[in-house]
């Protein structure tokens, strides 16, 4: 009977010890997802910032490209325009700006 009551000790000895391996365990886990989510966060943060200089690129391409096909349509006009179509074509634009300053 005392034979039962000391391996009962050592039985509980042991699941106690596990249990506290176990806790330190989950405790190391739980430290180790928390960094882990900071650091999920920080690259989340990151991705925002580059999808978001991306567009501000993107806009500034378009914006660029739209400035090269304008430069392009006037510098054909110029090449094939007679003068009297450029002189329309100035005094279409100068009315346009006038419009737009008003």
């Amino acid at each position: 009977m005392q034979e039962d009551a000391q391996a009962r000790q050592r039985r509980l000895q042991q699941l106690r010890s596990s249990f506290s391996n176990e806790q330190s365990t989950v405790e190391t886990f739980k430290q180790e997802l928390s960094a882990a989510e900071g650091r999920l966060a920080a690259g989340g943060a990151q991705v925002s910032t580059m999808l978001s200089q991306m567009r501000i690129t993107e806009e500034s391409l378009s914006d660029v490209q739209t400035r090269d096909n304008a430069c392009q349509r006037d510098l054909k006009m110029l090449k094939t325009a007679s003068v009297d179509e450029l002189r329309d074509e100035l005094k279409h634009r100068h009315f346009l700006l006038g419009r737009a300053v008003q």
